[in-house]
């Protein structure tokens, strides 16, 4: 919410599957910026195509990844997209060493580092 609060000329958008409760079914569908959420699995197929569409990807970790990165962090490496990956210790340690000269991918820490 935050990105899309302080960037509100750009073309965001946010797909994914997830749940959640809805209170007031009336305000759900007549929410504001419903165009900016895909509610949906997205096949390998289609996420080939979103990342080679976007000019910046924004790729965040789980927890359980701490140790190593997401299928998604390649896939987006192998779509020449700029990456917005969050700080990982394995990627600093396999791949700012190696690729230095020549990433798609910057890291950050928070939300407010610039």
């Amino acid at each position: 919410q935050k990105l899309i609060k302080e960037f509100p000329d750009k073309k965001i958008k946010v797909y994914g599957k997830y749940i959640f409760p809805v209170k007031n079914i009336v305000k759900y569908l007549t929410r504001k910026q419903k165009e900016i959420f895909t509610n949906k699995h997205v096949t390998p197929s289609e996420a080939n195509n979103i990342y080679n569409r976007s000019k910046i990807c924004i790729n965040i970790h789980h927890g359980q990844s701490q140790y190593g990165v997401n299928p998604r962090f390649f896939e987006i490496l192998g779509a020449r997209t700029l990456q917005l990956v969050d700080r990982n210790p394995f990627i600093k340690e396999y791949f700012l060493k190696v690729f230095l000269w020549k990433t798609n991918f910057c890291q950050y820490s928070n939300h407010s580092q610039g």
